[in-house]
């Protein structure tokens, strides 16, 4: 007996039981028939083999008295982490940030209980902060509010566990279902990782093709795990892109999949939270509304000024050449940072707000190289389609906001009541500056680009972007002459043509993705009214007869705009334009010795004066 009870007491070597635990006893069954009980879960492999299902294995096994302090320590720290989780969601549900400039623009009935209605009017015309609700209190509580809500989730820390790499199960304190998304299949990651590089990556180049060419080794090749940003960077990958048919997940799950690592990636300052950062915003202007009581709209503006303040205490706007700095390290700082420039610029022209940093502030040098060979892995997961990213179109797309930043400081810059201001003469000079530089970047367009190509029509538009930020009313010229009307209107009518063209090819995504091209048809289309009621006599002018019918860019925008509203407050927006155009249509049978008068009053006769003013 004392050598069976050896036996029974000793590990053997086939059986797997948890970490620190310790078969101290045989199971009743092999106990009785004085068999050896290999200690196995839930039943010993002899029960197994005879059909016995009461096996009662699990009660002869001990756990050390460390293993149990250790398993009692990480159950509470789950649960703090739980209650940590619904502190911070609940936190950031109860905070509303944008502005209330469009309060004016529609009448808004009012809830008894004082909330305002789920689907609110969208605060400003043109604007891409998107979607946000509430006060702005100035022009850094937004930032300062990013950095709270930053500062908030890092309680986080450095310890979250990390998430399986197949799925993911997050729980959602709001009350909503649980968020649950995968990874995308291979077959379709190829197809949109050959989107992201085609459409964004060519002007925004914020990751290094080399992370990204492993990561997709590792986790579809050698299905090893990876780490928390490169999964990001894959699940955003996938958000940007339009949705496939033949994927059980959208655009909007992915995103919903991508915004659980962010409080991990945004715990501490580094290049992969300004890039974290970067792909909200890159989401913000390119997508749209992610429906009805949902908390995963972006407000670009304040993320992008976040996003450049931790730019520049990282010192990307430096050129410190004693910095231990590899060269491929430079570049892709190089390459960050004028992306967040460019983006930066873009935000602040459309939204109409303060530039983060001036030009006078930069030292940092452009980036040197003008194109990149994907590595041979990367290439041959996207099927050969892409082997060479040309950069050369992202660097003059990096110029024209550069001048949208300069047009923004001279022309729609604050101009005081009382102390120093800019003159008038000072400012046409920089005026004319500015102007001779964009036709030299005009013409220095169709050199880099072929006629009826994407890259030329994404530069085109960019280019009467500028023009029209120009050229239009503005604080500095409030009335510009009939010339200078005849370009903006020119400006406006080719900016329609245009995005009409990329919805009849099927390249929206492409040319006018989003609220981002929504909104420059938009702008373009109650700018050629506007001007054309200032300017009826212009060449480009909506030409005024006795019998009022619809100019043809002009049904071209209205048309677009309603094939482009994918949103309720897009909706809105082209309700919007429709009541404009009819407004319009009533002026143009005021005969013309009435007209003249009324455009020679002052702005309260403006019909069009309150629209005007909402887009910038």
């Amino acid at each position: 007996m004392p050598v069976q009870r050896q036996k029974l007491s000793q590990k053997p070597s086939d059986r797997s039981l948890p970490e620190g635990a310790t078969l101290v006893k045989a199971c009743n069954r092999c106990h009785d028939r004085k068999t050896k009980c290999d200690g196995k879960l839930p039943r010993c492999t002899s029960c197994v083999k005879n059909a016995y299902h009461e096996c009662n294995v699990s009660d002869c096994i001990s756990w050390s008295n460390s293993r149990v302090v250790e398993l009692e320590s990480r159950i509470q720290w789950l649960e703090q982490l739980i209650n940590r989780e619904c502190q911070v969601e609940n936190f950031i549900q109860k905070i509303a940030t944008g502005s209330s400039v469009a309060s004016s623009v529609f009448n808004k009935n009012d809830n008894d209980s004082g909330q305002s209605p789920t689907d609110e009017f969208a605060e400003e015309i043109g604007m891409l902060s998107l979607r946000a609700c509430g006060s702005y209190m100035g022009s850094m509580s937004g930032i300062t509010l990013a950095a709270l809500i930053s500062s908030s989730i890092g309680l986080y820390g450095e310890n979250v566990p990390s998430i399986p790499p197949e799925i993911s199960h997050v729980r959602n304190c709001s009350g909503q279902p649980p968020i649950i998304a995968c990874f995308p299949p291979q077959n379709l990651l190829s197809i949109y990782i050959t989107d992201y590089l085609d459409c964004i990556h060519q002007w925004y180049p914020i990751i290094d093709l080399n992370l990204l060419d492993d990561s997709i080794h590792r986790l579809y090749q050698s299905r090893e795990n990876i780490d928390t940003f490169p999964r990001f960077v894959i699940l955003m990958i996938a958000a940007l892109t339009p949705r496939n048919l033949q994927d059980m997940n959208g655009p909007i799950d992915y995103f919903r999949f991508a915004t659980t690592f962010i409080p991990t990636l945004l715990a501490r300052k580094s290049l992969e939270s300004i890039t974290v950062l970067l792909f909200l915003c890159i989401y913000s202007i390119r997508s749209w509304k992610s429906g009805q009581g949902e908390h995963h709209d972006v407000n670009a503006w304040e993320i992008i000024g976040l996003a450049m303040r931790l730019g520049v205490s990282m010192g990307l706007t430096r050129n410190n050449e004693k910095w231990p700095f590899s060269l491929v390290q430079r570049e892709y700082r190089r390459q960050l940072w004028w992306s967040l420039y460019s983006l930066e610029r873009y935000i602040a022209v459309t939204t109409g707000r303060v530039l983060s940093i001036r030009n006078e502030g930069i030292d940092a040098l452009s980036p040197q190289a003008l194109f990149e060979t994907l590595p041979d892995r990367l290439v041959a997961f996207v099927s050969n389609s892409i082997t060479t990213i040309d950069y050369r179109p992202f660097l003059h797309l990096l110029e024209q906001r550069r001048l949208l930043g300069e047009v923004l400081e001279s022309v729609y810059i604050t101009r005081p009541r009382m102390g120093p201001r800019m003159s008038i003469e000072d400012t046409s000079a920089r005026v004319d500056t500015i102007q001779s530089k964009i036709v030299e970047w005009a013409r220095y367009s169709f050199q880099l680009t072929e006629p009826d190509t994407v890259t030329h029509d994404i530069l085109q538009v960019a280019f009467h972007q500028v023009t029209l930020l120009l050229h239009r009313p503005s604080p500095s010229f409030p009335c510009p002459p009939a010339q200078v009307l005849n370009v903006c209107m020119g400006a406006a009518r080719a900016t329609i043509r245009i995005s009409a063209r990329a919805v009849e090819n099927q390249l929206v995504e492409q040319i006018i993705p989003g609220w981002q091209g929504f909104a420059a048809v938009f702008t373009c289309g109650i700018t050629l009214l506007y001007c054309s009621w200032s300017g009826p006599g212009c060449s480009n002018a909506i030409q005024i007869g006795e019998e009022y019918s619809l100019d043809e860019d002009l049904a071209l925008c209205r048309n677009t705009l309603n094939h482009l509203a994918a949103d309720d407050d897009a909706r809105r927006y082209a309700q919007l334009f429709e009541r404009l155009i009819g407004a319009f249509g009533r002026m143009s049978r005021i005969p013309i010795p009435i007209l003249d008068v009324m455009q020679s009053t002052t702005a309260v006769a403006d019909p069009f004066s309150p629209w005007f003013k909402q887009s910038g």
